[in-house]
């Protein structure tokens, strides 16, 4: 089962996860918290990603929920930490539930998303597996994966 799961996360720690939501891009235009939300598709890996995250315009005070299945992989996870700047953010979580080819639970990720304003389809998602949940999300950057289908909204509050 170890094993499994280690060869699962070296195969996905590079795993792009993308989402979708009404909007674009909008530093410092609109509400005064960060925000991302979205879903989105990708073929290459098989993968269906979504996430809704906001929170004050530094990152604090972060919640919200992020869910990801690839092939047979698929879990949930909660926010803990959150950073935007411009159109990229680095969503951080905790897995809070997950199927026996996911991540373990009380594990963590980073949600790394460009949004590349409408319709969505040249948005950027990558996700990153890591052994707990990050209390400080890092500097995002750009992801590796483009979204087939879907769309990201990331709203940079300052």
């Amino acid at each position: 089962m170890t094993r499994l799961f280690a060869g699962v996360l070296s195969a996905v720690v590079f795993v792009a996860m993308p989402a979708s939501a009404i909007g674009s891009h909008s530093p410092g235009k609109g509400p005064k918290r960060d925000l991302v939300v979205g879903s989105a598709k990708f073929p290459v890996v098989a993968a269906h990603a979504r996430i809704n995250a906001k929170s004050g315009p530094n990152g604090e005070n972060p919640r919200g929920h992020f869910f990801l299945r690839q092939g047979s992989l698929q879990f949930r996870g909660s926010v803990t930490c959150m950073r935007v700047v411009g159109n990229l953010a680095s969503v951080g979580g905790r897995v809070n539930k997950s199927n026996p080819s996911g991540p373990p639970v009380g594990s963590g990720f980073v949600q790394l998303i460009q949004d590349n304003g409408e319709p969505g389809r040249s948005d950027r998602s990558q996700t990153v597996y890591l052994p707990s949940p990050p209390m400080t999300c890092p500097v995002p950057t750009t992801p590796f994966f483009v979204v087939a289908r879907g769309n990201y909204v990331v709203h940079d509050a300052t």
